[in-house]
């Protein structure tokens, strides 16, 4: 069985800021970005029907909780961590820079939904 083309339709990004010269936090810079790519494709919040979070600092939860704050609910939240799954629809992809794509790959490879949503993020300290 061949798995289905896959297309990128929408992609918002943040400005690279130096550290300390934005008062942002997580959640501020996945609202901005999520906005920016629903924008770009058309779609609104309740289009998504499962989504990945990746990042490197951030607390256990911070994918999650940028994502609840935005009303994503009631959908799979990947968050996996590379080196072991943390639990069942909740799993973080800790591959730094790449941690966006590394996103989009695991939604592909789990195939279970026709909209998602990869979202990586990082506040650097320095």
């Amino acid at each position: 069985m061949t798995k289905p083309k896959v297309f990128v339709i929408g992609v918002g990004m943040t400005k690279f800021c130096k550290p300390g010269s934005r008062d942002w936090d997580y959640p501020d810079m996945v609202k901005e970005a999520v906005n920016m790519a629903l924008d770009d494709c058309k779609l609104k919040y309740s289009d998504i029907q499962q989504a990945t979070v990746g990042y490197l600092f951030g607390g256990t939860c911070c994918g999650q909780r940028a994502l609840y704050e935005l009303g994503f609910t009631g959908i799979p939240i990947f968050n996996v961590r590379l080196t072991q799954l943390c639990c069942i629809n909740r799993c973080k992809v800790n591959n730094a820079c790449a941690s966006g794509s590394s996103g989009l790959l695991l939604n592909y490879v789990v195939g279970n939904s026709d909209v998602v949503l990869a979202c990586g993020f990082e506040k650097m300290a320095t």
